[in-house]
């Protein structure tokens, strides 16, 4: 891999927004006499937080404060024009303005779509101080790394973790297990056992589901990382490794035995986050929230404790990577500006800017300079500590054909629940559709 040295950062928690229709100029005092521009999702927007990442209500926003100019480029130095892009979640309009031979200088938007033009193509490689490059998860950078160069820097994320129905464990005297937040595969089985005796067959060890693509980061991805199993490796499908196939035939396995809630291939991400709630299953995958507070019971009858919990881990591993979704920030190669632009990409992505974002909205930190800013959600810090300890999961975020790649999962998962393939047949037509995307 090539040394990575000097830097620049970004970033920004994209929320979903609606297009204003208008662009809008970020006007500072600084020694560089021209204009940046900045492309983002939505474009600006009323800032929902305020500088101290106090929540604002809707309707008490104006456009006195908004999110873009008076919060996250507070202070930068030069003139930013900020674009809208992305305001129906497609890259159609930026496809546009690059045909048009005028792409923005920086671009801001969650990696599924910037991962479309982080490459050798498109992007000015990004070089970090050692000092820089010890602030990151380095799981985080891996996605938005093409052959050993880095092309964009990854912001905030959303994570994926497991919970369980602390309540229900404890019912069956295996609390203990829970102590430090750690799990073995054997000890995980030996309570969804238990459970099941105890309760009957109507109780189940987890949601496995494959009926499309949302939400799969909550159902597969969490057992490739309890077999120390990747989906993809520079860019490169490679789930038919050892590793890859024990954590399908562990899928199968659940699935099979009724330790999974039956019809998996026809289940999809909804019957995952009821889990909790209709008091029956071990753990899901779900957001940290959930265990925020107790969780009143569907039917009424009480309330449970939903606990964080590091994924089981099979024999031998030592950590379990947490799947998340991150923003990322590139500069476009055609800028006429490139220090200008890594000085706005660095600014955007620091320490300062990511705990404001991390603080207002409960996302995560790609650095490790963020500390706890997020005191009074104890769920945030144990993910945050779970991510800090195990790294991120690679999900296939960063590859430049991510969505084409990405459909091709559920019903690789279909053919293994259903019998239709085994396990060895599925990953391979899986890695034939998909290697002949990345290579078109």
């Amino acid at each position: 891999m090539k040394r990575i040295t000097i830097a620049l950062m970004l970033i920004l928690l994209v929320s979903s927004v609606w297009a204003t229709g208008k662009t809008e100029t970020v006007t500072q005092n600084g020694g560089f006499p021209g204009t940046l521009t900045l492309g983002v999702q939505g474009g600006d927007r009323q800032a929902g937080f305020d500088k101290n990442g106090k929540f604002i209500p809707e309707d008490e926003r104006s456009d006195d404060l908004m999110y873009w100019r008076d919060l996250i480029l507070a202070g930068f130095p030069y003139n930013v024009e900020i674009r809208n892009y992305a305001a129906d979640s497609t890259t159609i309009k930026l496809d546009a303005d690059i045909a048009g031979g005028d792409a923005p200088d920086v671009y801001w938007d969650y990696l599924g779509r910037v991962n479309k033009y982080a490459n050798s193509k498109y992007a000015v490689p990004i070089n970090l101080t050692f000092e820089e490059l010890d602030d990151y998860l380095p799981s985080s950078l891996i996605p938005v790394m093409k052959d050993g160069e880095l092309y964009a820097l990854p912001g905030t994320f959303w994570a994926a973790i497991m919970v369980v129905n602390k309540t229900l464990i404890e019912s069956v005297g295996l609390g203990n297990i829970l102590a430090d937040r750690s799990w073995t595969i054997s000890e995980y089985l030996m309570v969804v056992d238990t459970v099941q005796q105890k309760y009957g067959d109507e109780y189940y060890g987890y949601v496995l589901f494959a009926a499309g693509t949302g939400g799969d980061y909550w159902s597969s991805f969490g057992w490739m990382s309890a077999f120390g199993a990747k989906l993809y490796d520079n860019g490169k499908i490679v789930v038919d490794s050892e590793e890859g196939i024990k954590a399908l035939e562990f899928m199968q396995l659940m699935n099979e035995s009724g330790i999974a809630m039956p019809g998996a291939a026809g289940l999809d991400y909804k019957a995952n986050l009821s889990a909790m709630v209709n008091g029956n299953v071990v753990a899901a995958g779900n957001s940290s929230n959930i265990a925020f507070t107790p969780l009143e019971l569907k039917d009424g009858s009480g309330f449970i404790e939903a606990y964080i919990m590091e994924w089981p881990r099979a024999p031998g591993i030592t950590e379990v990577p947490v799947a998340v979704g991150p923003d990322a920030g590139m500069v476009f190669a055609s800028t006429q500006h490139e220090l200008e632009s890594k000085e706005l990409l660095r600014y955007i992505n620091s320490t300062k800017v990511q705990q404001m974002i991390c603080k207002a909205n409960g996302r995560f930190a790609s650095r490790k300079s963020i500390g706890n800013v997020v005191k009074n959600n104890p769920a945030w810090i144990t993910a945050t500590d779970i991510i800090n300890r195990n790294g991120t999961f690679d999900t296939g975020v960063g590859l430049e054909k991510y969505s084409e790649v990405r459909n091709l999962w559920p019903p690789t998962l279909q053919a293994i629940f259903t019998g239709e393939l085994t396990v060895t047949e599925a990953i391979k037509r899986f890695k034939d559709e998909g290697t002949a995307i990345l290579e078109d």
